[in-house]
């Protein structure tokens, strides 16, 4: 695994990415929980170089840099020029959904194939999206994961708390998990600027300019973003299709990671 920092922006900051795989290039943006190399990934890298940016903001010092949802559109342009990464698949989770939609929409004709898994940026007042901003841990849990004892769960929310209860803050666990909550407090303080307070930023604008093939993947149980915006979605992208992934919420990438990526895997084949 590579881990360089790039330069964007004439040099005002750089983006952290990760690189694994030595396959055809793929673009993962990550999600809002931030960027984690998980077994979706490790299995994506199997077949692909993987190209993970973490976005300005998450853990870094450049949040300061990027006033809304445009500005972190164009610091993403400005890297994919410094990388010279053209004709790729790109694969956004989440937050990451929303940025792919936007750059598949600036620059239709970028990228060979899109993925959209859960995606926000559109709004309904009827089917509203989960405040993760005014949350507890155990509301997070059940939001994000179908089943919030489950393994996948086992870092976040009331799960987490208990084991950091039961390990001591001074063991190893313990330690680890700290800086799972520490990591994750800011990364949702990043978030709630393209988020909050609710997460249209007038995608439902542009949305119709992706001319990429799309597909938009959906967990069957998501309590963050309802099911149902997968049908928006679908709609506003012309040819776009949608898959459903059960037993799987908001985080579909660690509750069901070998058919998520066989979704991927089949669709950019």
């Amino acid at each position: 695994m590579k881990e360089t920092q790039v330069p964007v922006a004439n040099g005002r900051f750089t983006i952290d990415v990760i690189e694994q795989g030595s396959g055809d290039p793929l673009l993962f943006l990550h999600g809002v929980s931030g960027l984690h190399w998980n077994d979706a990934l490790e299995a994506l890298s199997k077949q692909h170089r993987v190209i993970a940016p973490r976005a300005p903001g998450y853990g870094d010092a450049s949040q300061h840099e990027l006033d809304n949802v445009h500005d972190l559109v164009y610091a993403y342009l400005d890297l994919l020029d410094a990388l010279g990464l053209d004709g790729a698949p790109m694969v956004g989770h989440s937050l990451g959904g929303m940025i792919a939609a936007e750059l598949a929409a600036t620059q239709p004709q970028r990228f060979s194939q899109v993925v959209l898994l859960a995606p926000l940026g559109l709004w309904d007042i009827e089917r509203p999206t989960f405040d993760f901003f005014a949350c507890t841990p155990p509301e997070q849990a059940a939001a994000f994961f179908a089943d919030p004892e489950g393994p996948a769960a086992r870092q976040a929310g009331d799960t987490g708390l208990r084991r950091l209860t039961e390990s001591g803050a001074e063991s190893e666990e313990g330690q680890a998990l700290i800086q799972v909550y520490i990591e994750r407090m800011k990364t949702f303080a990043t978030a709630a600027k393209y988020l909050w307070p609710i997460p249209n930023r007038g995608l439902d604008k542009r949305i119709h300019r992706i001319a990429a093939p799309t597909l938009v993947v959906w967990g069957a149980s998501d309590k963050v973003v309802p099911p149902s915006y997968s049908d928006d979605f679908t709609r506003a992208i012309a040819g776009a299709r949608c898959e459903m992934v059960p037993d799987a919420s908001h985080e579909l990438l660690l509750e069901q990671p070998q058919h998520v990526v066989r979704l991927v895997e089949e669709f950019v084949r």
